[in-house]
């Protein structure tokens, strides 16, 4: 086997040397192939000698490059070790002024602490002293509690005084006129013996008098109030005359509806609050100047509902006192009726009345014909917030019967609102719009005027366009200081006061009514601008009666009742409107001290008062815009 194997490696490499000698003879015989190898060999050579070249500019290139980069890198890290380095002494700035910092809160923490542990020693010294205080103060509360009391008792036992004086008089009167007639029989024809039996009767009719009049007593002005809901009232206590104010004490309490309650309580010219009724601690307070005139007068504000009830007046002097009790009813006007309709079913509308006011008021359905349908209607009633009773009376009628009904709100038998329903001509109108309709008002031919309808038909004719501009043209208007002011200056701005001042027959009254008439009338004169105004009122002032309000109303020409409760609105409320005092004078006490309110109370009306220099001087002081009005001399030759 290995022979084999040798033999035929043998055989292959005699193959091959004869192919390699038959490769030399092919070569031997073909001198090209000789002649071109080796320029083959020289230009593979000048390639590769190329290539080396394109690799050595290669390199060079890449080198330049890393050097480059090594340039940028070295740069880098240069402005970076040098940032570093500004970074960390900052770092060290900052780490040593925190340092700082926390050292002085440190030392701030300990003053304050220390401070702190002061003041809190502080506080407990000053609770100790009120303490102190308070502990020193309850005997004197004690004292008043004890002295209430005491006037209470003091009061029972006046009572049963009273009623013991009244029956040992009645028994002294009984004795003495037994006495009398056992005289007069048997002496009837003596002269001297009638004179003595004539002062003897003089004596038992006098006795009572004169003890009754030695005694100190508390009367009324008049025993039963009637007031308006928001309104005020001045419920008054007469008493006996005192030696001296400063021995004076007066209470007043509301003693019904039950429990008690204290309005107002003065002891010895000092007020004491600590007993009031936090209901009225801001609406109660008793007129001082009232006083010296033997009349403890107490001016209740903002009436309320629950207001209403008898009130205790106490006046005591020294050891001597005595009391009466008067009755305030509050009551609210009921509002105008809300109409609304509604259909059930095809033959049947339900007609609605909607109103509310104070005390309870009885609704009266009728128709056309007079017809009472009272027992045909059902009626609701129920309380609103202000206590006031909210009625809902609602009748139901054949929708196709031709007629009137009306329902009337009746309180004491009087009429207070009342609306019409007219069928079936407000069905029509309303036949196929919607199964409700309400009517906020009466129709118009039932339908009260409005307030500005009044105030516009009341001013609408007291000047004309000539005569205003013929008055403007005369005028001066000055400030306080003299300087000249355009005339437009009279109307004030929201909330302002102007007191214009001026002579008799200086024009104020003329400016007065030249400022109504531009606001009622769409006339193109108009200085003030004043048509932007919702209202405007006019008042005469010198025949002025009775309180702020009620010379108001006096002022306003209308036909049916003024609706109270819209006029205060619109006073006090956010209308803009414009109040014109004319002719205004200082001394009517009920009128300056309401008026003083309502300027306090007002929220945006503006108002001004015209008057004579020296004739308001409360108002001069108080007033910021004070205005004169003069006449302009007259030119010569016209």
């Amino acid at each position: 086997m290995c022979w084999f194997l040798s033999e035929t490696v043998l055989g292959k490499r005699e193959i091959e040397l004869d192919i390699k000698e038959i490769e030399q003879e092919k070569r031997a015989m073909d001198p090209d192939i000789r002649v071109r190898q080796p320029e083959k060999r020289v230009m593979e050579l000048d390639n590769r000698e190329r290539e080396l070249e394109k690799r050595t500019m290669e390199l060079d290139r890449r080198a330049m490059e890393l050097d480059r980069r090594l340039m940028d890198l070295h740069v880098e890290l240069t402005r970076r070790a040098t940032e570093m380095d500004i970074r960390q002494r900052e770092m060290e700035k900052r780490a040593e002024r925190r340092q700082t910092e926390l050292d002085e809160r440190l030392m701030d923490q300990h003053v304050r602490y220390k401070l702190y542990i002061r003041d809190r020693e502080a506080m407990e010294l000053d609770g100790r002293e009120i303490d102190l205080k308070k502990r020193e103060m309850k005997p004197d509360i004690g004292e008043i509690h004890m002295e209430r009391k005491e006037m209470e008792l003091y009061i029972k036992e006046r009572e049963l005084d009273f009623r013991e004086r009244d029956l040992d008089r009645r028994e002294s009167e009984m004795e003495r006129r037994s006495k009398v007639k056992i005289q007069i029989w048997p002496h009837s024809s003596v002269t001297g013996s009638m004179r003595g039996t004539l002062v003897i009767i003089f004596q038992a009719l006098l006795w009572p008098v004169v003890s009754a009049s030695a005694m100190f007593t508390v009367s009324l002005e008049k025993s039963v109030y009637e007031a308006e809901l928001h309104g005020d009232v001045r419920l008054v206590c007469l008493f006996s005359k005192v030696k001296s104010l400063s021995d004076l004490a007066v209470m007043w309490s509301r003693v019904e509806p039950k429990p008690d309650v204290n309005l107002y309580w003065l002891e010895r010219g000092k007020e004491i609050h600590n007993y009031t009724n936090t209901a009225f601690i801001k609406r109660a307070h008793l007129i001082h100047e009232q006083l010296n005139q033997n009349r403890a007068v107490l001016h209740l504000k903002k009436l309320r509902v629950k207001d209403s009830g008898t009130y205790r007046c106490i006046v005591k002097e020294g050891d001597d006192g005595d009391y009466k009790q008067v009755t305030l009813n509050v009551t609210a006007p009921y509002t105008l009726i809300k109409k609304t309709v509604i259909k059930k079913g095809q033959d049947e509308v339900e007609l609605s009345c909607e109103s509310q006011g104070f005390p309870s008021a009885q609704v009266i359905w009728s128709d056309g014909q007079n017809a009472n349908l009272t027992d045909m209607s059902n009626s609701t009633t129920q309380s609103t917030d202000e206590d006031l009773i909210h009625i809902i009376s609602k009748l139901t009628v054949k929708r196709d019967l031709v007629n009137n009904y009306t329902c009337s709100f009746l309180m004491k038998g009087e009429i207070q609102q009342t609306a019409t329903f007219r069928l079936p001509a407000l069905l029509n109108v309303n036949e196929n719009v919607m199964q409700t309709c309400d009517i906020n008002s009466e129709e118009t031919a039932e339908k009260p005027p409005s307030l500005r309808n009044m105030l516009i038909q009341q001013y609408l004719h007291l000047c004309t366009n000539t005569e205003i501009n013929s008055r403007l043209a005369s005028y001066a208007l000055l400030s306080k200081e003299g300087q000249s002011l355009n005339i437009s200056s009279i109307l004030p701005d929201k909330k302002e006061i102007i007191l214009l001042l001026g002579e008799p027959d200086s024009g104020k009254t003329s400016l007065a009514q030249i400022l109504s008439s531009c606001w009622a009338e769409s006339t193109t004169t108009d200085p003030f601008n004043i048509h932007r105004l919702h209202l405007v009122f006019q008042v005469d002032c010198s025949r002025a009666k009775g309180d702020f309000f009620q010379v108001i109303k006096s002022s306003v020409s209308y036909e049916k009742p003024l609706d109270m409760s819209e006029l205060r609105e619109a006073l006090l409320g956010t209308t803009d409107c414009l109040l014109i005092l004319d002719g205004y004078l200082e001394g009517n006490k009920e009128l300056d001290e309401t008026l003083e309110w309502f300027l306090t109370e007002r929220q945006t009306c503006r108002v001004l008062v015209t008057s004579h220099p020296g004739k308001c001087p409360a108002l001069e002081k108080s007033v910021r815009t004070v205005l004169h009005l003069t006449q302009k001399p007259e030119e010569p030759g016209s």
